[in-house]
């Protein structure tokens, strides 16, 4: 093999690692939790590696004794929406900010006594 052959190898191989390891970057799966109180704190997670992380991370942002863990979903990014008027309150996941505010105003206007959820955070992971 010609010197300039090697190189073209050696270019071609590092240009596979390179978009392998840009490829899993974008494939790696985040991981977003909620955990609420009684007293209606909460805490949310978003971009966790795995779903343990999360729902750590979702516990102990509630900063309660007793929170209690909502559910854990493979996503980027969350939302919680909530009602001025009642202890409604709604979480959504989604891969979009968008989808994750439509998810968790519409499960708080379930609860809701009237059309009053508004969405009160949204996180989504880079």
């Amino acid at each position: 093999m010609s010197g300039s052959s090697k190189v073209s190898v050696l270019a071609l191989a590092l240009a596979l690692v390179f978009f392998s390891a840009g490829a899993m970057a974008r494939w790696q799966i985040n991981w977003v939790a909620f955990a609420t109180h009684e007293n209606g704190a909460f805490g949310v997670a978003w971009g966790a590696p795995n779903s343990a992380d999360a729902a750590a991370q979702a516990i102990a942002q509630c900063g309660f004794e007793k929170c209690q863990l909502g559910r854990v979903f493979p996503a980027r990014c969350i939302a919680v929406a909530g009602s001025n008027r009642s202890s409604a309150r709604g979480f959504g996941s989604g891969d979009s900010d968008e989808s994750a505010m439509r998810l968790a105003y519409e499960w708080c206007e379930k609860s809701a006594a009237e059309r009053t959820c508004h969405i009160e955070a949204v996180r989504c992971a880079p």
